[in-house]
């Protein structure tokens, strides 16, 4: 290994196939095109993660309820620190890939199938195609691009310790709701939501400096 190389861990879970595909991403893997693709053998999905010219990683991940990707903006060192960091799909709250070390990766994807089978289970499904959202399905989505700036937003005042939530402690999440985009604490449920309709008034976000997070029963 060149030294000084960072890299992690990264897998996902085919939409296709259902199977789970693992590799390793790097700076140097990632120094020739800045990018990398993370192919499913089955070859019908690809993972990929690119470095943008602002030193950060667009993560493009497949996702196997919706009809079409999720795009993901994080920061190199939120990426390459974490010991386990996942991805989810805002829209269904489901982890869709993961990233960090080999055997905490490798664990997160294994635990990932059997929520998967609870849910086919429970759904009475047997295949991916009867839980995925189809194309044309009319649904009330908020817009990609609103999501992938608030989840930046929160990666980069995380990584820059200006979160703070009533356990001090927190490992933070976003996902949409009817109220508008929630961000909130794994540990200890402490929450805040963004009212947003628009890219132009999540772009007006990017000037928020730090985020406080409060109880639920705050808000009321």
């Amino acid at each position: 290994m060149v030294i000084g190389e960072k890299k992690t861990y990264i897998a996902y879970r085919c939409p296709q196939c259902g199977g789970g595909v693992m590799g390793v991403c790097g700076d140097v893997l990632l120094a020739g095109d800045r990018l990398l693709k993370l192919k499913c053998p089955c070859g019908q999905s690809h993972m990929a993660v690119e470095e943008t010219k602002d030193a950060k990683l667009r993560v493009t991940v497949p996702c196997l309820l919706c009809a079409s990707d999720h795009r993901y903006l994080i920061s190199k060192g939120v990426f390459y620190s974490r010991d386990l960091f996942r991805l989810n799909c805002a829209y269904s709250g489901l982890d869709i890939a993961f990233a960090g070390d080999e055997k905490l990766v490798s664990e997160a994807l294994s635990e990932n199938e059997k929520e998967l089978k609870q849910l086919f289970t429970e759904a009475g499904l047997s295949t991916l195609s009867g839980v995925r959202r189809e194309e044309d399905e009319e649904a009330v989505l908020p817009d990609a691009q609103v999501l992938d700036i608030i989840r930046f937003l929160v990666r980069e005042l995380e990584a820059d310790g200006q979160i703070d939530c009533p356990c001090h402690d927190g490992e933070y999440e976003i996902e949409f709701t009817n109220r508008g985009v929630r961000v909130f604490c794994l540990h200890c449920n402490g929450e805040h939501f963004f009212p947003v309709s628009s890219v132009d008034s999540a772009q007006a976000l990017l000037s928020c400096d730090k985020l406080i997070l409060r109880e639920p029963h705050e808000h009321n």
